[in-house]
């Protein structure tokens, strides 16, 4: 069983132990590393003293290709099209951050700052958090050029950031930050009927960042548990509820890493604050991976290799 994780390095892991194989660029300063949503490739930026470049790494079989960069200084960088081209959030000329894709800005400009890109499983729309009414609502786009003003979709007095489509495409996931800390909304009805807003977990669960399961059946999510630092919760995306699965972790701003095993079940990897490397599946069952390193920081993401 071989299982191919992105952290600060990429590397490859086996259970028996082995010595982790390196991937990607040897060498590399890894940053903006994203995983496309099949979980097979996995493009990353590496800043450099005269400029910078884009690696493209196949996960399954460990090939590594060089891109040509955006000209602009990337903040972000994501996925927007199965072939790659990077939707990258950058400062404009006027000092306001703006998406774009291919050297293009999507949506037509504001004088407030669009954040947050996230592109549709389907490529035709971007979903980002904009100040273009004072208070950061979440707003939805075309991702080809285009007059159209963007369509405003959520209407909160709090700032709501870090929006994620479902892997169907019918609802999106974003954090609402009130004053007294983050909670976690599930929005549906993005693709038409009346928006409906429920939500996974609130301010007392002090969300982090979160991450979809590849089914789009439940959602995880780092959280600050005040008797155990920061924990791994699962949220139902059907019926709702959530529920903690591992505390004492390392959080990220990805959220926490999904993986499936070969027999179809969903497991979660998580660095706990020993420097552990782990698996844990719903019901809380820990399995420690031996990757033999140290200062393992954080995972990202990860996918079995075939």
């Amino acid at each position: 069983m071989n299982l191919t994780t992105a952290a600060i390095t990429l590397m490859l892991i086996s259970s028996p132990p082995v010595k982790p194989e390196v991937i990607g660029k040897r060498g590399d300063e890894i940053t903006h590393p994203k995983v496309n949503s099949s979980g097979t490739q996995l493009v990353y930026e590496v800043p450099l003293r005269n400029g910078r470049v884009i690696r493209q790494v196949r996960l399954l079989t460990g090939e590594v290709d060089t891109l040509k960069p955006e000209d602009r200084p990337i903040r972000d960088l994501s996925w927007s099209h199965h072939r790659f081209r990077p939707l990258i959030n950058a400062l404009t000329d006027s000092g306001r951050w703006a998406l774009w894709i291919g050297g293009k800005e999507p949506s037509s400009p504001s004088a407030a700052s669009d954040m947050h890109g996230t592109v549709s499983p389907d490529k035709k729309w971007i979903a980002f958090s904009s100040g273009r009414t004072g208070s950061g609502d979440i707003y939805l786009a075309l991702t080809k050029k285009n007059q159209q003003s963007p369509r405003r979709i959520t209407r909160s007095p709090e700032p709501e950031l870090f929006p994620q489509w479902s892997p169907n495409g019918e609802q999106l996931l974003f954090l609402r930050a009130a004053p007294q800390g983050r909670s976690l909304v599930l929005l549906s009805g993005v693709n038409g009927g009346p928006v409906q807003e429920k939500v996974l977990a609130d301010s007392r669960e002090g969300v982090l960042s979160a991450r979809w399961r590849p089914d789009g059946k439940a959602v995880a999510f780092f959280g600050r548990d005040w008797g155990s630092g920061t924990s791994i919760f699962v949220a139902d995306t059907v019926m709702g509820g959530s529920k903690k699965v591992i505390g004492n972790v390392l959080p990220n701003r990805m959220g926490p890493a999904w993986v499936q095993d070969k027999k179809g079940d969903y497991l979660l990897l998580a660095i706990i604050t020993n420097d552990q490397l782990v698996s844990v599946n719903e019901h809380g069952d820990v399995t420690s991976i031996n990757t033999g390193l140290l200062g393992h920081g954080e995972v990202t993401a990860a996918t079995f290799r075939k």
